[in-house]
């Protein structure tokens, strides 16, 4: 729900991760994304980075 996604954008925007934003899921719901990477390799230590903060990271390229 928003509600739950807006925390979850409140928390890392907190843990010092920012321009995260939210968007509909297609599957239904609502997803936090980042976006703007310049690379494969900076995408992937992000996600090493938030998955060290606790966050749930999934990378996916669109």
């Amino acid at each position: 729900d928003r509600p739950t996604a807006t925390a979850i954008v409140n928390r890392a925007e907190a843990a010092g991760f920012t321009g995260v934003k939210l968007r509909n899921d297609p599957c239904g719901g609502f997803e936090a994304y980042l976006a703007g990477f310049e690379d494969q390799r900076e995408a992937e230590a992000f996600v090493t980075q938030a998955k060290a903060r606790g966050f749930d990271v999934v990378l996916e390229r669109n």
